[in-house]
């Protein structure tokens, strides 16, 4: 009976209620810790840049996936034929024409560092291609959840400098 009311009073320290029937079943296990971050979806529609003169248009789709890992997926159209265009995460919105995202502020500035979209499933570090038509698709995966931060991805010019030429704002 000391054992039953010593366990009764632990109980209704931590605020917890219990019936006598109850109190030889053993305790729940506690609760599962919430999933790790991720397990989200954003995505954006491209929009060209004002300098860029070109009517690119398509999705961005960023995955921030809930077991530790961050997938990329481009599509885009209105590129100029068979041209090879540096497409990456970046910091911030488009707005704020942010700079590359890196998983690490101080590691290099490519792959796995930072997430691409390359056309070449064996090459993360490849571009985005165009096909002669003017389409282009491109993926990525990273072995990391991308940080909140990361809200835009960018089509670059593959010209002196890559300026941008598209941006798509991830919501």
């Amino acid at each position: 009976m000391r054992r039953i009311l010593a366990v009764v009073s632990v109980l209704a320290v931590a605020g917890l209620t219990m019936t006598a029937a109850a109190a030889d079943v053993p305790p729940a296990p506690p609760a599962q810790p919430p999933p790790a971050p991720g397990g989200q979806m954003a995505q954006g529609q491209f929009v060209p840049t004002k300098d860029s003169g070109l009517r690119i248009r398509g999705t961005a789709k960023l995955i921030r996936g809930a077991r530790g890992s961050t997938k990329l997926s481009v599509h885009a159209s209105g590129l100029p034929a068979t041209k090879a265009y540096p497409t990456w995460l970046h910091s911030g919105a488009c707005a704020d024409n942010g700079p590359d995202y890196m998983q690490d502020p101080n590691g290099p500035k490519e792959p796995p560092n930072e997430l691409w979209a390359s056309s070449d499933p064996a090459d993360p570090k490849g571009p985005l291609q165009s096909s002669p038509s003017g389409n282009a698709k491109g993926y990525g995966v990273a072995t990391w959840v991308a940080r909140s931060e990361a809200r835009s991805v960018v089509i670059h010019s593959p010209d002196a400098g890559n300026p941008a030429l598209a941006c798509a704002d991830l919501q």
